[in-house]
């Protein structure tokens, strides 16, 4: 589940040491509670507070966000949206436009797509190409590295995915989820170019030189879910 992680790296959610299995029941249990104390969620109307909790259903499948391309934290105010906020989760995203490609200051995903399908658009075809694009542009990196704080775990939306972020001595780090380095001590990457790249770390943040021992497990950090 997409919010489990940040919030056990932030301590708002925990285990117990004998819980090495959890289910998906249990984990979005969890994530209830924490709605329940939320001053956040008590100040919206019955209406939103319903819409929000449809929204933790579909947590284990995941959601889409409506993305404003001109800030990191640039996101539509969607039921989706108010859910993560409600959980003091920081969303952001690194898909950043340059200036000229946008119609003004609060270009979402949806309006500049309609815009761009209009006859005599200006850019329509660049703008095309950067909607079908890698959802992380060089000037969106920078913005995160210059926007996100020490230590703090995020969520960054890149690729219609969600991935675990946290700033370790000014460099980005994304906690890997890949099943093929269950068996390794990989636990993040760095994350250094538009493209994904990055060095391997374990849970220490230290680089690891792949082909050496790798004999702890990633799920050492994590409980498997069933």
């Amino acid at each position: 589940m997409m919010a489990h992680a940040p919030l056990l790296q932030s301590g708002d959610i925990s285990f117990e040491p004998h819980e090495t299995v959890v289910s998906m029941e249990y984990l979005l249990g969890l994530v209830l509670a924490l709605l329940g104390g939320s001053v956040k969620m008590q100040d919206y109307s019955d209406e939103r507070k319903s819409q929000i909790l449809n929204v933790v259903k579909s947590l284990a499948g995941g959601f889409d966000m409506d993305v404003i391309f001109t800030r990191t934290d640039g996101f539509t105010m969607t039921p989706e949206w108010l859910l993560l906020d409600c959980l003091d989760l920081n969303l952001r995203h690194g898909w950043i436009a340059a200036r000229d490609l946008l119609t003004g200051p609060e270009v979402s995903f949806e309006s500049l797509t309609l815009a761009s399908n209009e006859p005599g658009f200006p850019h329509a075809e660049e703008i095309k190409n950067f909607l079908r694009g890698p959802q992380l542009t060089p000037i969106g990196l920078v913005s995160l590295q210059e926007d996100f704080v020490e230590n703090v775990p995020c969520i960054l939306f890149w690729n219609k995915h969600y991935h675990t972020i946290v700033m370790i001595n000014g460099v980005l780090n994304s906690l890997v989820t890949d099943s093929n380095y269950l068996e390794t001590r990989v636990v993040w990457q760095t994350l250094d170019g538009v493209n994904g790249d990055g060095v391997y770390l374990d849970s220490n943040f230290t680089p690891i030189y792949m082909g050496l021992d790798a004999a702890a497990s990633i799920y050492l950090m994590w409980p498997k879910i069933n």
